[in-house]
This record gives structure tokens, sequence and C-alpha cells, in this order.
């Protein structure tokens, strides 16, 4: 009986503890949510905005797409452009700019997005790209900002 019990428990240590599948099964997953990241906040059409002077996020969630940046989810900036706050935003490399996703709402200096609403203040507005595909770059209105050459 005893022999049963720990060829069983033996056995059953063996299935349940398949790290190899497991591990791969995270790694895709993981692969899968950069290649979402990725196509959200850096291949699709994005805003861009100046860095921030304060914000805060979560730590649950923190992403690094490697070469482009980290996306921070609860995130809440304040910046002289006005406020923001986002599920999450993409910090570039060099933390100079917030990436959002493709704006969903254009009304002037009014924009939005998929979990995102940035207020921002007077003497700030949307400027369209030159860039091939649609992005909208918050800028001064006294300067023209353009983003760096990696988000140009």
């Amino acid at each position: 009986m005893r022999h049963c019990a720990r060829e069983l428990r033996t056995r059953s240590l063996s299935v349940t503890s398949g790290k190899d599948f497991s591990q791969g099964r995270r790694r895709t997953n993981d692969g899968l949510t950069i290649l979402n990241l990725r196509r959200m906040f850096v291949e699709g059409p994005v805003v861009i905005l100046p860095k921030a002077k304060q914000y805060t996020f979560s730590t649950i969630g923190v992403t690094p797409l490697p070469g482009d940046g980290t996306v921070w989810p609860g995130f809440r900036a304040t910046a002289d452009w006005g406020e923001l706050t986002a599920e999450s935003v993409l910090i570039t490399s060099d933390q100079s700019h917030i990436v959002l996703p493709a704006a969903t709402h254009v009304e002037g200096p009014n924009l939005s997005g998929p979990g995102w609403t940035p207020h921002l203040v007077d003497g700030w507005t949307t400027h369209e790209s030159p860039r091939p595909r649609y992005i909208l770059i918050v800028e001064k209105r006294s300067d023209v900002y353009r983003p760096s050459k990696d988000h140009s």
C-alpha cells in the first residue's frame, strides 16, 4: 500500500509540475502582451506628450518594451501642458515623452482615447504630425514641439 501511494504521489508531481510547459506558456503570453503593447504604443497611431514634471503610477503590470521604453499602468501626471489620467502609458526610453494610444475623440485642444483623458491648459493644443501614420502631438502654441527622431 505504501509503495502504491508513493508511486501515485511521484506520478502526480511529475505531471503537475510540468514546468517546461507552464514556463513556455508564460513566455508565449508575455510575448503576446509585448507584441500587443508595441502595436498600441509604438507601431499604431499615437499621441505624444512632452514629459511631465510629476507623475504617479502603479508598479503592478509594468512592462518594458526594449528599445522603446516602458509601459506604466495606472498613470496620473501633472505637467506644464496640464494633467493626464490614463490606464497605461509608454514613457520613452530617454524619458522625454509620454506616449498614448490613438485618440478616439479630437475637438480642437480637447482629445481623449481608450482609457485616457488629458486636461490641457491654455496655451497648449493638438497638432497633426507629418509622420506617415496619423499622430497627434500636444504642443505649446508659442513653440513648435517636435518629437525626437525615435518618434518621428
